[in-house]
């Protein structure tokens, strides 16, 4: 694989996060920062939570995603990148999450072992996504869904990652 990853020092770290804490969000193992409701960017970052090997519940995890899921942020979200693996009951609470996104414009999913149905469903109401990186890496033969047609802004659409993917959609240029 051809993947770039940067070394950034801890205090240029904190000042970045520290300069976007009104407009992006982490989720990730650590302590969840106060939501502010001018919040346009989210981050799930599950490895630090699920280990690869064995994925197991995390309730805490869960509970996090429960305090993103209430709250009014995601009515007006721009951005959502959910990266690394997790388990059925993460993925069932992040479809609920994906049902209230109006306005998302970029939607990176790095895994889809659980629901996977459920969450392509969800695509069709994104008129507005212009961005969506999409990776399957089960065995399991799964075809994109019609619906990514009728995203008339979408501008990319990475599926390099997507195992058993044969053709896109109809309609699809």
């Amino acid at each position: 694989m051809n993947e770039h990853y940067f070394v950034v020092h801890d205090l240029i770290h904190d000042v970045a996060r520290e300069v976007s804490l009104h407009e992006c969000l982490t989720v990730d193992g650590s302590d969840l920062q106060k939501i502010f409701p001018s919040v346009r960017h989210v981050g799930i970052w599950t490895e630090l939570v699920y280990n690869e090997q064995n994925i197991e519940r995390s309730i805490t995890f869960e509970e996090k995603q429960d305090q993103i899921q209430n709250n009014v942020i995601l009515t007006s979200l721009e951005s959502l990148m959910l990266v690394g693996v997790y388990d059925e009951n993460f993925s069932t609470k992040f479809v609920k999450i994906l049902d209230q996104l109006h306005y998302i414009r970029v939607l990176k999913i790095s895994a889809m072992p659980f629901n996977a149905e459920i969450l392509l469903s969800s695509v069709k109401k994104f008129i507005h996504l212009r961005y969506s990186e999409l990776r399957f890496d089960s065995d399991l033969h799964k075809p994109l869904p019609d619906a990514i047609c009728k995203l008339y802004h979408l501008q990319v659409l990475d599926v390099r990652h997507w195992r058993g993917l044969d053709d896109l959609p109809k309609g699809y240029e």
